[in-house]
């Protein structure tokens, strides 16, 4: 996995890079983005298919409610087994609606 935690235009020159040389994203390789770039107006004119498939960290607003899907998911993650109902336990930490 390659973290990356770059502003434009620094972080797209560096995804174009890795993408060019055929590093990341591939199924090898995972290019995680702790940034938030995707939400940038002109991420995806300016990486193309280097966005592909990489994870991203998705900002939010603590009042903005989760799409119906979000409530279906959280059902099974927040009574998985060690998690409690705010997402935490003493073996892992679950970050939950």
């Amino acid at each position: 996995m390659i973290l990356t935690m770059l502003l434009p235009p620094a972080a797209y020159i560096v995804m174009n890079q890795l993408y060019e040389q055929g590093v990341a994203p591939s199924a090898k390789t995972w290019l995680y983005d702790g940034a938030g770039i995707a939400d940038y107006p002109d991420f995806w004119q300016n990486v193309k298919e280097a966005g592909k498939y990489m994870l991203e960290f998705g900002l939010y607003h603590p009042q903005m409610k989760p799409p119906s899907w979000g409530w279906r998911w959280r059902g099974p993650i927040s009574s998985a087994p060690g998690t409690s109902r705010t997402g935490s336990s003493s073996r892992r930490r679950i970050r939950c609606c």
